[in-house]
Formats: structure tokens, C-alpha cells, sequence
């Protein structure tokens, strides 16, 4: 049979690299949009020493359509035939207002859209404070939600930690803060615009997680 593929998407977010049990490869997922700004989670794609990258426009092959009950994005894909590369979006003036046709209030982090609603989701988010704590690189601030008293996500760089673990070093989380605060600082500055891409945990389902964020200039 030959399999199903899918409407062109445009990718915002990967999730970290892991070996999986049940495809026995090194593999990852990837959040994106398709036709109409709808979400889609997709899994597994394969690592092969080079991940997907944000804003590459691809076709995946569809294995299962059926979402998961409390994650309505996901699709589940062939390890075989990979995914295909249909062009890369260079362009920030495009990059940006791909980011402004999806970006989200902000209130689906505070009401029960996790309970099969919304698993995916992308925000500006407000005041960001970067930090390391308990060797952990955390982020606080505000969504954009008008009640929003703060939230507090860990941050994790996949693209910083992919290049470390090639050269077998431990990612250093003093790295991590120089970098994010000199993007705090950009912000603060309003030389850019940050954007959080916001997903769900498959065992944890109530809990948001940052999956990737973005920078642009300013429109």
C-alpha cells in the first residue's frame, strides 16, 4: 500500500532527540502548521545525523490520522520513506508572518483546552527572565492572557545540545543563560520579537512545556 501524504507543512517546533524502544532508532517529533494555521504533531522521524529544521516546508508520510485523545495534533508517521524537504522559508518578513497567523492569546495555558481541546499552541510571551536554577536553564513570564500572574518553564536549546553531544561534551547551562539572557536583553530592548511554541507532555498532559521559540525583528 502506498502511503498517505501529507498537505505541505511548515515546521516550528522539533522535540529533543531520544532512542525509541519501539521503532529502534534515534528519533524525534515535529510540530508544525498546515493549510488553514492548523497544528500538527508529528511522530517518529528519524535522526539521521542532521534534524528537520524550523521553517522548512515538508510533506510527511501518514501512517495513522487518528489523533490521541488528549492530543488532537497528532499524526503518526512512516519511519519509511522520510520526510520530503519541498523548500526552506529564508525569508523573516515571511518567517514573521507565518508566526503572526498562528500565534495564540495565550488563555489555552490557564482553562482545560489540554483535556483533548488544544496540545499545541504559540505565544509572545511577556517580561521573559532567563536563569539558571538547580543547574537547570528556567524562563519566567507573563502570557498574554489579561488574569496571567506568570509562568515558569524549563528551557532547553536542542540545536546547542545536538552540536555538544557530537563533540561528547555535557552542555553547559552557563552557556545556555549567556545566550538567553543576551536574547532577553534584545527583547527587552525591543530590537526583536520572541515567540514560544507550546506543547503538551504525553505523560504529563496537563503540563505546558516550552518545545522551541523563535526570534524575529520587529514589523
Amino acid at each position: 500500500m502506498w502511503p498517505k501524504w501529507s498537505e505541505k507543512i511548515v515546521v516550528l517546533g522539533r522535540g529533543v532527540t531520544h532512542p525509541s524502544r519501539t521503532y529502534r532508532r534515534i528519533c524525534y517529533c515535529i510540530a508544525g502548521v498546515q493549510k488553514g494555521n492548523e497544528w500538527l504533531r508529528l511522530y517518529p522521524v528519524v535522526f539521521k545525523g542532521k534534524r528537520i529544521q524550523n521553517f522548512d516546508v515538508i510533506q510527511i508520510a501518514i501512517r495513522d490520522d487518528s489523533p490521541e485523545s488528549l492530543r488532537p495534533e497528532t499524526r503518526k508517521t512512516f519511519i519509511r520513506p522520510t520526510p520530503k524537504v519541498v523548500r526552506h522559508i529564508a525569508d523573516q518578513k515571511t518567517r514573521r508572518k507565518i508566526l503572526c497567523n498562528n500565534l495564540d492569546s495565550g488563555e489555552f495555558l490557564h482553562d482545560e483546552s489540554w483535556r483533548g481541546t488544544k496540545s499545541l499552541g504559540l505565544i509572545q510571551p511577556l517580561r521573559p527572565d532567563f536563569e539558571v536554577e538547580n543547574k537547570r536553564v528556567v524562563v519566567r513570564y507573563k502570557c498574554n492572557a489579561p488574569h496571567c500572574r506568570s509562568h515558569v518553564t524549563e528551557v532547553m536549546d536542542w540545536d546547542l545540545i545536538d552540536q555538544q553531544s557530537k563533540r561528547g561534551h555535557i552542555v553547559n547551562p552557563n552557556e545556555l543563560e549567556e545566550k538567553f539572557l543576551l536574547l532577553e536583553r534584545q527583547h527587552l530592548l525591543r530590537r526583536k520579537q520572541l515567540w514560544f511554541v507550546m506543547g503538551t507532555h504525553k505523560l504529563h498532559p496537563a503540563n505546558w512545556l516550552l518545545i522551541d521559540f523563535h526570534i524575529t525583528d520587529r514589523g
